[in-house]
């Protein structure tokens, strides 16, 4: 299977999660995801990671420096921070991510979340100022 093939799927696979709640820490599609958590399990459905792994925003861009890219395009991941890595989204085109957001430490419960409007979803890669790279794990 070709790299866009891996990515298309992986990213119409994580697609399914919109709505999902964000739980800070989270990892599960069950229990909720974080950002990092969300990108993950994007990953693991590519086979680019197992089972085990599990790493921060931050984590995953050190690990995918190497493959830094000035053209975004399904499937990259797009890391936002200011300082250090404190975001990242899954490129669905140029310009439209899917993320896992909205409250960061102070949502560990599916009532955090509704409370602070936190869930999966897909929004402009715009939609923030604090850009710092984009990376094809592809």
């Amino acid at each position: 299977m070709g790299n866009a093939l891996r990515a298309h799927l992986s990213v119409r696979y994580i697609q399914r999660f919109i709505g999902t709640p964000y739980r800070w820490g989270g990892d599960d599609p069950m229990a909720g995801f974080d950002c990092s958590g969300l990108a993950i399990e994007m990953l693991r459905s590519a086979g680019i990671f197992g089972n085990q792994y599990d790493n921060t925003a931050q984590g995953l861009a050190h690990f995918f420096n190497s493959k830094r890219t000035d053209k975004i395009k399904k499937g990259c991941l797009i890391f936002y921070g200011r300082g250090k890595i404190t975001h990242v989204g899954i490129a669905v085109n140029s310009e439209r991510m899917v993320e896992a957001g909205g409250a960061g430490g102070n949502c560990k419960t599916v009532a955090d979340a509704i409370q602070y409007n936190a869930y999966v979803r897909e929004r402009s890669i715009n939609s923030r100022n604090d850009f710092v790279m984009a990376v094809d794990p592809f």
